[in-house]
């Protein structure tokens, strides 16, 4: 029942999103959606471009029709390579007059270079603000854009790295959450150097290695971003340093972590590469457009407010607020149907026409006075009943019962205050032995009693009150003892 609910809502895509990314010739598209369990990947595939670089624009243009021919069509994000795009992050410090911008806020991009985009975000990690910016080249973006028609949701253009990070956080979430982390997304031959906290990244490296100076290139990469974020961001020291992906070193990771100076934690997630970026690029279209740089922001048309409503968590709320009414209305037609067949069923009893409710109040309290004290007499008869039944199997062969006494609170008007609310006293007789020592039975009585089941959940503490010796001649004579059984904690 559990799983069947679980799938039916990881069903419920309240968004879908298509990350694009080209490496050469080869592009790599991944579908995602969100749902109320989270992100979930739908499918993927790969597309090998012709080496005519037209032709592969052309291409280009299929695939990003294709991804937005839908009846809603998902949001497209398209990959931009690390090395082609300038990524800075620096303290942001605005003027008097400006504004305070929030966390995630757009920041207005300055006028850029001829034949240069520029996008710019201000966020705040650890009580600073920072403004992160980002430059490409025009001909990046502009080339697919001019192939989608003016009615087309333009796809958005994101840093490579900015994706890797995003996708790496999902695999292998930061621990801790807060503060500033280091991760090496790794694989055979390329990989990436972020420093970021768990919504952004902050600066990035780009690592090109042989598989024996991958540690090399992890070691300058480290000191870089380590020194960097000292000067331009203020941050003293980074908190976590992790590795993902292909994490096998030739040396092992030995040296690595005496020359840093700190362990690096190694992290369960695939490696660097196309799939894992598109992965990224997807997971950022399921995200709010406020959240992250678009690069072709100033190319693209200015949104509608429709187009910026989110439908999908609307829809899906409305079905919950449907739900919820339905089942409440289902709910009180039943309680109508059930006081109708009430009221139908009290007026065919004749009898109760003319009766009171206050006498009938009354009456119950009368009969409650009368059978209260006969309950509590016929739990007292079985507790006294009982407690003599278990008392005679545990009696050892050469004991007899003197007399028994049994007594609670509830019928002495003036209670023995010293044994308590109810307690149990038994008289019995012993023989001797001799004139000096006490019966062994005695002993094996009271404490047989203290083990009996019945004694222990009701009278648990059980206790020898005195004994007496009795001589008839030269003969050894008897004993008459008392023990006394009462309610309590076992000493």
């Amino acid at each position: 029942m559990k799983s069947a609910a679980l799938k039916k809502l990881s069903a419920v895509q309240l968004k879908r999103a298509v990350g694009i990314y080209r490496d050469d010739d080869k592009v790599t598209i991944l579908k995602a959606a969100k749902t109320p369990l989270g992100a979930v990947e739908l499918d993927k595939r790969s597309v090998d471009l012709d080496s005519d670089p037209e032709q592969a624009s052309i291409a280009m243009r299929d695939l990003i029709k294709e991804a937005i021919s839908e009846k809603k069509p998902p949001t497209v994000v398209i990959g931009l390579r690390a090395s082609a795009v300038t990524f800075m992050s620096e303290q942001h410090e605005e003027p008097d007059h400006a504004g305070s911008l929030a966390a995630g806020e757009q920041q207005h991009a300055p006028a850029a270079e001829p034949g240069v985009l520029i996008d710019q975000l201000a966020i705040s990690a650890a009580k600073t603000k920072y403004l992160l910016t980002g430059k490409v080249r025009k001909e990046e973006v502009s080339s697919t854009l001019a192939y989608t028609d003016e009615d087309d949701p333009s796809p958005r253009y994101e840093p490579v790295p900015w994706a890797a990070w995003r996708a790496s956080i999902y695999h292998a979430p930061l621990r801790p959450k807060r503060g500033t982390h280091l991760r090496f997304i790794l694989g055979k031959r390329h990989g990436l150097a972020i420093l970021g906290n768990e919504r952004w990244p902050l600066a990035w490296q780009l690592l090109s290695y042989e598989p024996q100076d991958k540690g090399e290139s992890i070691i300058q990469a480290n000191q870089l971003l380590s020194l960097y974020a000292k000067r331009r961001l203020a941050i003293p020291q980074v908190d976590e340093v992790s590795a993902q992906g292909d994490t096998k070193l030739p040396e092992g990771w030995g040296i690595v972590e005496d020359t840093i100076g700190r362990a690096v934690t190694q992290l369960e997630g695939p490696d660097y590469g196309a799939e894992l970026i598109a992965f990224g690029l997807a997971l950022g279209g399921l995200e709010a457009d406020a959240d992250c740089l678009d690069l072709a922001r100033s190319l693209q048309k200015p949104k509608t407010l429709l187009a910026m409503m989110p439908w999908g968590q609307a829809v899906f709320v409305a079905s919950l607020f449907a739900v919820m009414a339905g089942v409440l209305w289902t709910h009180s037609k039943k309680l109508e149907r059930h006081l109708q067949a009430t009221a139908e069923a009290n007026s065919a009893v004749v009898w109760s026409g003319g009766i009171d409710i206050k006498k009938l109040k009354l009456e119950h309290a009368a009969l409650t006075r009368e059978v209260s004290p006969l309950e509590k007499f016929m739990r007292r008869d079985i507790l006294l009943s009982e407690a003599v039944a278990s008392l005679v199997s545990e009696m050892p062969g050469k004991i007899w019962l003197e007399s028994i006494h049994a007594s609670d609170q509830i019928w002495e008007r003036s209670p023995n205050k010293s044994l308590g609310e109810k307690y149990l006293i038994v008289r019995c007789g012993a023989s001797l032995t001799t004139s000096r020592s006490v019966p062994a039975e005695i002993e094996e009585l009271v404490h047989n009693v203290s083990q009996s089941e019945y004694f222990q959940d009701n009278l648990p503490v059980v206790k020898l009150a005195d004994i007496n010796w009795k001589r008839e001649g030269a003969a050894a004579g008897y004993s008459l003892f008392t023990v006394v059984s009462m309610p309590g904690k076992k000493s």
